[in-house]
């Protein structure tokens, strides 16, 4: 996404109704935010996040059927890239540790003012706001370097693949003598950007699947995992390197930051293959 939304979306959940209704009323347009669905249970909760993508989740402690605790644990493992903030009583702090293994550092105290509202609300844009720019910030300056060396091995995987050679070609060779790892302990990921039929825009296509090929190449660097990448056809391919005994749900979780990183911060949907 090249240009931030003009609000970020947020989903409030609470058992009271009440509470659901005054803070709803305190977050005016000009907050940046807006309420996209509100649910009285994390059950229903994890319904409207899947509907909506929002950016922020407040949600209550104490709840019926899944609690705040069990949603945070929810969201933090299927949809990381969610903020979570709570509301919370003064008695309540003794969930303060648990809270912070969650990735949860926003709260806000019942009972609840105008004031605690709105400072909550600015405090917490300025964060999402500084997140986006240094997202956006670091896309552009991982797109604009290209050497030549990976030009040569995208030109070799795209001949590879192109003319199937046999394992003592040129090609292989060539990759071979600089690291890429082509053997049964390796995956084969192919990354496809789809076209938007509404959008014509081919440049704007291209910037797309650019941002998407660095965040994936930032996510498996960060969970440790080694690969090469080069772009083929259509799609963007990646061998990566099978490490670890908890190399498949490692990459699994890369995997599924990887679809919800392209739709929330660049607006595109993808496929994605993985071999066996």
């Amino acid at each position: 996404m090249t240009e931030k939304a003009d609000y970020y979306k947020l989903i409030l959940v609470d058992d009271e109704d009440e509470v659901r209704g005054r803070i709803s009323s305190k977050i005016s347009k000009e907050s940046g935010f807006k309420v996209v669905g509100t649910a009285g249970n994390g059950h229903d909760a994890l319904d409207l996040i899947d509907k909506h993508s929002p950016h922020v989740v407040i949600t209550d402690i104490r709840m019926p059927y899944v609690d705040g605790l069990e949603l945070a644990g929810t969201i933090k493992r299927e949809y990381p890239t969610i903020r979570v903030a709570f509301i919370t009583g003064y008695d309540e702090f003794d969930y303060a540790k648990e809270a912070i293994n969650l990735g949860v550092r926003s709260y806000l105290t019942k009972p609840l003012t105008q004031n605690d509202v709105s400072d909550f609300l600015t405090t917490l844009k300025g964060e999402l706001d500084e997140e986006f720019r240094a997202n956006i910030q670091h896309e552009l300056m991982k797109s604009r370097y290209e050497d030549s060396l990976p030009l040569l091995i995208d030109n070799s995987f795209s001949l590879f693949l192109s003319n199937a050679t046999s394992g003592d070609s040129d090609e292989i060779q060539f990759l071979i003598g600089h690291g890429v790892v082509l053997n049964k302990v390796s995956r084969l990921l192919y990354i496809h950007v789809e076209r938007d039929e509404g959008d014509p825009d081919v440049f704007k296509r291209e910037k797309r699947k650019i941002s998407v090929r660095t965040s994936v190449k930032d996510l498996l660097i960060r969970r440790g995992l080694p690969f090469h990448h080069f772009t083929y056809q259509e799609g963007i391919v990646f061998i990566i390197e099978k490490t670890g005994v908890e190399f498949r749900s490692t990459l699994d979780e890369a995997l599924l930051e990887t679809v919800q990183t392209a739709r929330m911060y660049h607006e595109a949907r993808i496929d994605i293959g993985v071999s066996a």
